[in-house]
C-alpha cells in the first residue's frame, strides 16, 4: 500500500510487465464517459501499438474503513473485462481503493504518461474537464473527447 493507495485486481507480474511498455491510461470518471474514452483509446492504442490501463480510483469516504469500498473491486474488474469482450480490445483494470484521487492518480501515471479522459464540455469547467486539465498540468499528454452534440 502506497500513501493510502491499495491496488487490486491485477497479478503483480502482468502490472510488472506492462508498466515497461508503452500504454494509454483511461481515468475512469464514470461509466458512460468512461466508456466513450475507452474507443478513442481503442484507436490510440492500435496505432502506437501500445497497452489499454484502465485506472479506476474507488475512493472511500472517511466515516468507511478502507476496507470497504462503495462498489465491489471485482464487480468493477468484471464490468470492464466484459465491455473489453465487446469491443474486441485487450485492457488492463487497476483498481485503486483510496481516500483521494489525486494521491492515487500521481501513484498509478507514471511520468508524462498518455492519459484519454472523456466528458462534456462546457462554458463552466466541468469536474472532468478541471480533471484533464490538471493532468495536462503535471505533465502528462492528455486527450479530452466530448460526447457528439445531442448524444
Amino acid at each position: 500500500m502506497n500513501a493510502g493507495v491499495k491496488r487490486r485486481g491485477e497479478q503483480p507480474q502482468a502490472a510488472e510487465r506492462h508498466d515497461r511498455e508503452l500504454r494509454v491510461n483511461v481515468v475512469f470518471t464514470d461509466l458512460a464517459e468512461t466508456l466513450l474514452a475507452l474507443r478513442a483509446a481503442a484507436r490510440l492504442a492500435a496505432d502506437l501499438r501500445a497497452h489499454i490501463v484502465v485506472v479506476v480510483p474507488q475512493v472511500v469516504p472517511y466515516p468507511a474503513p478502507i476496507e470497504a469500498p462503495p462498489i465491489s473491486t471485482a464487480f468493477l474488474v468484471h464490468r470492464f473485462r466484459t465491455v473489453a469482450d465487446d469491443m474486441a480490445i485487450d485492457l488492463h483494470v487497476r483498481v485503486y481503493i483510496c481516500r483521494d484521487r489525486r494521491t492515487v492518480l500521481a501513484v498509478a501515471l507514471g511520468p508524462q504518461s498518455l492519459v484519454v479522459i472523456a466528458g462534456r464540455r462546457s462554458w463552466w469547467p466541468t469536474r472532468e474537464q478541471r480533471l484533464a486539465a490538471e493532468l495536462a498540468h503535471l505533465g502528462h499528454d492528455v486527450v479530452f473527447c466530448t460526447h457528439e452534440w445531442g448524444s
